[in-house]
């Protein structure tokens, strides 16, 4: 039995470790299409959705969270599903595509040439936790640019930090992707109005 000790011991704690490991969770950001088809015509043109810039502090694949402007860290085992960027851009060009906003809508560079261009840039894209509650936060500029003139058309900034409704960090996407809607949804009231001035 002596002889089988130093056998079983280890076999043990790795069985041990097996069983408790928490399990690996993956989230990704999702704004759902419209529930009824757009009534309005789409701007002319076509538009390219370059990969958003991302803060190097937000650009990897853990979720980030916050107790203060000071302090920050990593969830260990909650992953976003792809880089933040990538998300951000493909969440961005399905807005658009799924609303008509625009005639064509497209993410990689092929043989045509957009009219338009839409640059995003995420300086924050977090949860921020308080002892009361936790929030989303997320921080971003977008720019519309017209390609022939290189002239910006339409800039519009927010840097927003919504409640979620428990502290429960898998609410997190889901406030994250609500804002990333509702920010769209005025960048495309105002790039309407610009056009039709």
């Amino acid at each position: 039995m002596k002889r089988l000790l130093p056998l079983v011991v280890p076999v043990l704690l790795l069985w041990y470790g097996c069983t408790t490991a928490t399990d690996k969770r993956y989230f990704q950001l999702h704004i759902p299409p419209p529930s009824s088809p757009s009534v309005t015509s789409p701007l002319p043109g076509k538009v390219y959705i370059p990969e958003a810039r991302v803060d190097k502090i937000y650009e990897g694949y853990r979720l980030i969270y916050r107790y203060s402007p000071y302090q920050m860290d990593y969830y260990n085992y909650e992953f976003w599903i792809k880089k933040p960027g990538r998300m951000i851009s493909e969440n961005i060009a399905a807005y658009l595509r799924e609303r008509g906003v625009f005639s064509r809508v497209f993410e990689k560079k092929g043989d045509e040439d957009p009219d338009w261009i839409i640059e995003s840039e995420v300086t924050a894209m977090e949860e921020f936790d308080q002892p009361k509650a936790w929030f989303a936060h997320l921080a971003m500029k977008i720019k519309v640019i017209e390609t022939r003139s290189k002239r910006t058309l339409v800039t519009h900034s927010f840097n927003r930090m919504d409640r979620l409704s428990r502290r429960d960090s898998r609410l997190l996407p889901v406030v994250l992707s609500e804002i990333l809607r509702s920010e769209m949804s005025k960048l495309t009231a105002l790039l309407r109005k610009k056009i039709a001035e």
